[in-house]
């Protein structure tokens, strides 16, 4: 996905972050659990979408479920910059109220995925004073994020496929 692209183009395929999320938890002693309207796996158009409150649109998009406790992860994709709506962050620090919010980040071009605690990303954002930028076809602020900062505050592992057997093939398959 292209954060440049119209939503209709960004939603049409595949989400690899959460690909790679629910490989990621397979075969540990955790449950993911789809949430949020996403779960419903039904194609909501555009106009009824903005319909659907803020709050409710930005439901984290799993419950993750294990012996140390339950989170609300949100995954998300970038290339060398992840790009985080600010009302989406803002969004999210009223779930995270309910239940901790990690966001499960994927850098397509570091192979990388980062496991971030929400409270810990806004300290960055605040910290560094990002840049915040503009979505063209909707307005939508964003904060512009280097991935390679996201190690100083996170969990980080390697490429997908280094030490899940089966990665790759699974996400290939449902391709």
């Amino acid at each position: 996905m292209n954060h440049q692209e119209i939503y209709k183009e960004r939603n049409k395929g595949l989400n690899y972050a959460e690909l790679y999320a629910e490989e990621y938890y397979k075969g540990r002693e955790m449950i993911i659990i789809r949430s949020g309207l996403d779960a419903m796996d039904k194609k909501i158009p555009p106009k009824l979408w903005c319909n659907i409150p803020e709050k409710i649109r930005t439901i984290p998009d799993y419950i993750i479920m294990g012996k140390k406790g339950n989170y609300f992860l949100e995954c998300k994709g970038g290339k060398s910059h992840i790009h985080l709506k600010v009302g989406d962050m803002r969004n999210y620090k009223f779930w995270d109220e309910y239940m901790p919010v990690i966001m499960f980040i994927w850098s397509s071009t570091y192979n990388t995925i980062y496991r971030v605690e929400y409270y810990r990303l806004m300290g960055l954002i605040d910290e560094m004073a990002y840049s915040i930028g503009e979505y063209e076809n909707n307005g939508k602020q964003y904060y512009k994020i280097p991935m390679k900062d996201l190690s100083l505050i996170g969990g980080m592992d390697a490429q997908p496929g280094y030490y899940l057997d089966g990665w790759n093939q699974s996400i290939k398959e449902k391709e």
